[in-house]
């Protein structure tokens, strides 16, 4: 299966279409699955669908499992397009910190339901205590 997870969701929508067409069927080579996945991982996906097959899934039961994969895969884009970890203030060598003032500007100019702001400051050593 670690080989059907290195594929992008729209690649493994037009395997799924592939199998459900009959285009695609077994047994499964590599010079077919080429057209379909980039070649450097078509000898993993080949390897994964004749597995698949010899266990005795169909076509049509791994086209459904890919365009799980697929739904998941959107799923969870869907869930970290809704997050962004912003660092702002002074600038700290080896850091890529941004103005907080345009860095405001822009959560709450765009923002479509909620922004958290939450502040962490570094305490300085004191040499007096």
């Amino acid at each position: 299966m670690a080989a059907f997870l290195q594929l992008s969701r729209p690649v493994l929508v037009s395997l799924a279409t592939a199998l459900e067409t009959g285009r695609l069927h077994p047994p499964f080579t590599i010079s077919i699955i080429k057209t379909y996945v980039p070649e450097i991982l078509s000898g993993g996906i080949v390897e994964e669908l004749n597995r698949l097959n010899a266990m005795g899934a169909t076509s049509d039961h791994i086209a459904y499992t890919l365009r799980l994969l697929a739904a998941e895969r959107s799923a969870s884009q869907e869930v970290h397009d809704r997050v962004e970890l912003v660092w702002t203030g002074q600038e700290v060598v080896g850091s890529q910190s941004r103005d907080t003032s345009v860095v405001v500007r822009e959560l709450f100019s765009t923002a479509k339901s909620s922004i958290l702001i939450w502040e962490i400051q570094q305490l300085k050593k004191n040499s007096d205590f």
